[in-house]
């Protein structure tokens, strides 16, 4: 059924605002109605939120998998007063991730160099004294291997040093003859590259570049380490995530409220059957308040509640897929719960692609921990839904979209090819096991 709403009008001293609204916050009774004038204070409280989410995911990779027990406790005050200290946690951890980032830059940017110099090893010149003169004109670059007989035969002096597909190759003319053969060296697919200001030989700049990208990989490690070191703070990370996101959510619940410098109003939508739960919860708070509560007008938006049985309020997440009910009308829930359970329950069958299925690239990418599930129709193998854990998942899972909205069956996506090795032969595994001819999976027990 849709619950009965009323408009709820709430004035009072602007001291107790925050009070009310974690009271109003807790009981989860109101829907707010922006008024449009009240003070922008949630952007602080969002930035909070999402240094917390950041460093969160940032530890996941280094935490240990969660157990199957039950979620801890904790009550508001203990939620909000966890924020501070992870706050600090979040600015040693950013620290850190700046640290690497910079670190992953200053390798990268030495290994483009070493990887520019190996071919040049066994040239023996400074490479700050090769270069033109008034009357010569020495070019350094690289040319394609198929491109080295035609180099060699443009008239200019070549000498040829490292590489396979690309050659190193240093190229000297006299000044008065490079306009005649330039069109010539271009042809062959020769690119100048110079050395910049790099000094000294290519040997001695390689050896020193070596060396310092061990440094950094040392020291990488050792920043990656004290990151990993900050895995058991984790869950006080996630506590004081859920304390800044009801802090926020208050915070955004303020700007929609209208306020002097010594009262506030607030305008929402209650339940019927929460009506007086608010009353209360307020005069706990504050005997000095004005309350009105009246039913929606004509033209109103009002909210939908379903409110329904045990039996059936499972089955709203389904309706809630589609549409909710206007307001004022009738809750299809009850009507159609008897389809969803035959349609979405007797019919359905479950594939899972265990874990112990070897799948050679998922072995390489994290040691294989994954799991594929296809929810397939009983009588004609018609692919319903699909569940992915694993590497590549968000990848992975455009296959399932596509097998649910072609409306294919569990033998038309077996019989579609899956290249070897790939991550998505899992897919194909799973079909198969759910039809009863898997591969690389042992029978199920009858």
């Amino acid at each position: 059924m849709i619950v009965p709403m009323k408009k709820l009008t709430l004035a009072a001293l602007l001291e107790h605002r925050e009070a009310i609204l974690q009271a109003l916050q807790s009981i989860c009774a109101v829907q707010l109605i922006s008024i449009g004038e009240g003070e922008q204070s949630s952007a602080a409280a969002e930035g909070r939120v999402q240094r917390l989410q950041s460093a969160e995911e940032l530890l996941k990779p280094y935490a240990g998998k969660a157990g199957f027990g039950p979620k801890p406790e904790a009550t508001r005050q203990e939620l909000e007063e966890d924020i501070q200290p992870a706050l600090e946690i979040c600015a040693e951890l950013e620290g850190l991730q700046r640290r690497i980032a910079q670190n992953g830059s200053d390798t990268e940017k030495r290994r483009l160099q070493l990887g520019s110099l190996l071919p040049w090893a066994d040239m023996t010149d400074p490479l700050e004294k090769v270069h033109s003169t008034a009357s010569i004109k020495v070019m350094t670059g690289t040319v394609p291997a198929e491109g080295v007989k035609a180099l060699m035969e443009t008239g200019a002096l070549v000498q040829l040093y490292g590489g396979v597909k690309e050659r190193a190759a240093l190229v000297i003319c006299p000044n008065e003859e490079y306009a005649g053969i330039a069109p010539s060296i271009r042809a062959t697919g020769f690119q100048e590259k110079g050395f910049g200001d790099i000094r000294g030989t290519a040997s001695e700049n390689i050896q020193r570049l070596r060396t310092e990208i061990e440094a950094l990989e040392a020291e990488r490690a050792q920043l990656e380490a004290r990151l990993a070191a900050f895995a058991p703070k984790r869950e006080e990370i996630r506590r004081a995530l859920d304390g800044a996101a009801i802090d926020r959510d208050r915070e955004q619940s303020k700007e929609a409220l209208a306020h002097t410098n010594t009262a506030f109003l607030l305008t929402g939508w209650v339940r019927e059957d929460m009506t007086e739960k608010v009353r209360r919860e307020i005069e706990k708070i504050t005997d000095v308040y004005y309350l009105d509560i009246e039913d929606p007008a004509e033209g109103d938006a009002v909210p939908t509640v379903l409110k329904n049985s045990r039996l059936i309020t499972p089955y709203e997440a389904v309706t809630n897929l589609y549409s909710l009910p206007a307001y004022g009308t009738i809750d299809g829930t009850p009507l159609m719960a008897p389809f969803y359970f035959i349609f979405f329950g007797m019919m359905l069958s479950d594939s899972v692609s265990r874990v112990r299925s070897p799948n050679g690239k998922a072995l390489i990418l994290n040691g294989g921990e994954g799991l594929v599930k296809i929810i397939a129709g009983r009588e004609y193998g018609e692919v319903l839904g699909m569940h992915i854990i694993g590497p590549r998942a968000t990848d992975l899972i455009c296959e399932g979209a596509l097998a649910i909205g072609s409306e294919l069956t569990l033998d038309e996506l077996a019989a579609t090819i899956h290249s070897h090795p790939t991550v998505t032969e899992t897919m194909r595994e799973c079909a198969l096991d759910a039809l009863g001819r898997a591969v690389h999976i042992p029978p199920r027990r009858k």
